[in-house]
């Protein structure tokens, strides 16, 4: 073989070898994309009232309504629960959501959560420092507490939290919608960073469909 011929034969060996990876980088391109929306292995998607997000199978859903724990949940406002105990471990994620026709304050409305929380027999304490963030391109506030639930005998127990609130326009209610989103563990397993990693991990999947 000339030189020629050796040289001749490495391009060709070149631009085959592009053309492959090319090919390749497209297939697994447009494998993706077709598979963007698909839930991980052992994981569920809530999809309801202009939101979804992804949790693991095992947890268990509820839902009620806001500020009427009586009623069901709607577009107005409501709560929706993912939640497991088994082997002394704790998981829950919850959403909250209502409208505000006003500007709101993501401080003062974090603020109405504990309160809420106190009415609810859940007493928030150890309050940690309020940390600055984005979700989808709104303003959040994020932080971690602790709160004793009465509910779960004369001594109560003890749970680590962390919670995230934010708010966006509501067009369909000519209103904003405020997200308060909540992830709580026990503190015996669960660190604060731990939680705000567990909150965030939900967060990555909750999609509104304002």
């Amino acid at each position: 073989m000339t030189e020629i011929e050796i040289v001749e034969t490495r391009r060709t060996y070149i631009k085959s070898a592009c053309l492959i990876v090319l090919v390749v980088g497209a297939v697994t391109g447009l494998n993706l994309w077709l598979h963007r929306d698909d839930l991980p292995l052992g994981y569920a998607r809530f999809s309801g009232f202009g939101f979804s997000f992804d949790y693991p199978q095992l947890l268990e859903t509820h839902s009620w309504g806001y500020p009427d724990s009586s009623s069901g949940p709607s577009d107005f406002g409501g709560t929706v629960q993912v939640k497991r105990y088994w082997e002394g471990v704790w998981e829950n994620f919850w959403v909250l959501w209502y409208t505000d026709v006003g500007n709101p304050d993501r401080e003062v409305e974090i603020g109405r959560f504990y309160d809420n929380m106190d009415s609810w027999g859940c007493l928030a304490d150890n309050i940690g420092e309020l940390l600055i963030s984005e979700k989808d391109d709104h303003d959040m506030v994020l932080q971690t507490y602790t709160f004793w639930e009465d509910c779960f005998g004369p001594e109560g127990a003890q749970f680590i939290a962390a919670s995230g609130v934010w708010y966006e326009p509501w067009p369909p209610l000519h209103a904003n919608r405020v997200y308060v989103v909540t992830y709580i563990a026990f503190p015996e397993l669960t660190t604060r960073q731990q939680a705000m990693e567990m909150l965030q991990n939900y967060l990555d999947s909750f999609h509104s469909d304002r």
